[in-house]
């Protein structure tokens, strides 16, 4: 069985999860997946941002749109995991870095 890592947001608020190099929201519904080690994309290859360590996503305001990729397989749909506690809140992001799911 895969491991599932849970994604929040600055607020502590659950917003989705990872799973075999894919995300997605805590419905299951398919956001994107992972390249790189934590560059984010979307089903079409459209870079979203970056996930830290402290599980939340990001991306920078000031930079440039990266170069989209070319997008694997839609996977099949995961079954829905149980639902994490929330979390305490993150300290808020240093300029010119912005969450994502905010």
């Amino acid at each position: 069985m895969s491991q599932q890592r849970f994604l929040f947001n600055t607020a502590g608020v659950y917003v989705g999860f990872i799973q075999d190099g894919h995300v997605f929201t805590p419905d299951c519904d398919w956001l994107g997946f992972i390249q790189k080690g934590n560059e984010f994309y979307s089903p079409k290859g459209v870079f979203i941002g970056f996930i830290l360590d402290d599980d939340r996503v990001v991306r920078r305001r000031d930079q440039p749109p990266k170069f989209n990729v070319f997008p694997p397989f839609k996977p099949f749909k995961p079954f829905k995991p149980f639902k994490p506690m929330r979390r305490m809140a993150k300290p808020k992001l240093p300029y010119p870095y912005e969450d994502v799911y905010a």
